[in-house]
């Protein structure tokens, strides 16, 4: 009986104890605190243009594959009318890709003066390797034949950017 009453005592003492210290502990602040900065929501009505899938721009006419390197020198040899060459190096499977596809045919439509190409990364991937390409969607500039830089770039903004910083 004596046990019990200790044993009743000392869990009392340690119930008491943490009590004592919940009530006077203060919570942690929160890593992850809700954003309190007020975003601009925009209707669908509101957009310029449709959104639009990269799929409706795949087969156009301003982009030609290229399915290994002598193709694409070929292409870089025939370039002469051309202020330059842009080369996109996709995979089927990259959403990033598929976006992009649409805003580099925007582009070319834009240009005139650029020749597009196009390179299945993911079909050919050895093609890729050759041309040091680590990750998709990749964009590779020639003027005049000559490989001036490479690019990754996943909005239009970047795209534009990066051609202009060239030319």
């Amino acid at each position: 009986m004596v046990r019990s009453s200790c044993i009743v005592v000392c869990l009392l003492f340690c119930f008491i104890s943490c009590m004592g210290f919940l009530n006077n502990h203060t919570p942690r602040k929160r890593l992850l605190q809700p954003s309190t900065n007020n975003r601009q929501k925009i209707s669908l009505n509101e957009l310029s243009e449709p959104v639009r899938s990269g799929e409706e721009y795949e087969n156009s006419e301003m982009v030609f594959a290229v399915q290994n390197m002598e193709e694409l020198q070929e292409k870089l040899d025939k370039s002469g009318q051309y202020d330059a060459v842009v080369v996109k190096v996709y995979s089927e499977s990259c959403r990033a890709c598929k976006f992009m596809t649409a805003q580099f045919v925007k582009v070319l439509e834009e240009n005139p003066n650029i020749l597009g190409l196009k390179i299945n990364g993911g079909m050919y991937p050895e093609l890729s390797k050759k041309l040091g390409v680590r990750g998709v969607p990749t964009f590779i500039m020639y003027i005049n034949g000559e490989r001036v830089d490479h690019f990754y770039a996943k909005t239009r903004d970047a795209l534009e950017e990066n051609i202009e910083v060239n030319m």
